[in-house]
């Protein structure tokens, strides 16, 4: 059976961002403010990654394999400007938190 990953599903991607809301409170807004050319896909990534998600709990999550994951933190990585290993993506996300 394909996995179509579970933040895929309308429903489970509302319940997470409410979580991460409790936790975060203005994260999704000040990350849409700064870069507002985010997809949902790399929005997720970003929540992801801002509650320690491994590569392989993020492949599960979105559907995708482990290539893709680190192909989408590349992507990240050029949008935000930064460049090094995917623990200055983290840094970088904590800071707009």
């Amino acid at each position: 059976m394909e996995n179509r990953g579970v933040l895929n599903d309308v429903n489970e991607w509302i319940d997470f961002k409410k979580k991460v809301i409790e936790m975060y409170p203005t994260f999704f807004e000040k990350l849409l403010k700064k870069h507002p050319d985010l997809t949902s896909t790399e929005i997720k990534v970003c929540t992801l990654l801002i509650m320690e998600s491994r590569t392989k709990e993020i492949a599960h999550e979105l559907g995708a394999d482990d290539q893709a994951v680190n192909e989408m933190r590349s992507r990240l990585r050029k949008k935000f400007g930064l460049k090094g290993t995917d623990g200055e993506i983290v840094k970088y996300l904590r800071l707009i938190l």
